[in-house]
């Protein structure tokens, strides 16, 4: 049977566990701490990054510098599920065969990111400038990263950056 003294001892173990024992506070610290530093870590990244791409247009140059950002808060991620107990294995096997999936789906796209950027970079043309690629003539309006638009006459024609990137340009300018 139970006495009065090995209960009084036994409610007072519960009480101390419930009130000092937290399993769950040094998760919540951590995570706390994991997800301030990702913030400045971002910020810093971003600052660094908006600088060296001082030859990019500025809106070009402002999309970069969230690129390290991105990447940071999705290691941050993977940092707070293996904090909070999360079997990453298989996370990253499912997030593996996903993204063959859809690098597989956006091929095209893709390619016109990467062509888009290469043309910023090497700055082949410029807005103003007349040019022509496949045929196409005409003075170049815009430049994006996935297009740029061509004033040919009255049509406005938008040529992929990818078409530009492997075909032959001429620049009249």
């Amino acid at each position: 049977m139970l006495s009065f003294e090995k209960y009084k001892s036994l409610c007072l173990k519960i009480s101390y566990m419930e009130i000092f024992d937290f399993p769950y506070l040094t998760k919540v610290i951590y995570t706390i701490v994991t997800v301030f530093a990702a913030f400045i870590l971002s910020k810093i990244f971003r600052r660094i990054l908006r600088k060296s791409l001082v030859s990019l247009p500025e809106d070009a140059a402002e999309k970069f510098s969230f690129l390290p950002s991105y990447l940071i808060y999705f290691l941050t991620l993977f940092v707070l599920l293996k904090i909070w107990g999360f079997d990453l294995g298989n996370i990253l096997l499912s997030l593996g065969a996903f993204s063959i999936a859809i690098s597989f789906a956006m091929k095209n796209t893709i390619e016109n990111l990467v062509s888009g950027i290469l043309i910023m970079m090497d700055k082949p043309f410029k807005v103003g400038d007349e040019i022509e690629v496949k045929g196409v003539k005409g003075k170049v309006e815009k430049i994006t990263i996935r297009y740029t638009v061509i004033s040919a006459g009255e049509a406005k024609v938008f040529i992929p950056s990818k078409t530009i990137a492997n075909e032959l340009v001429k620049n009249y300018s």
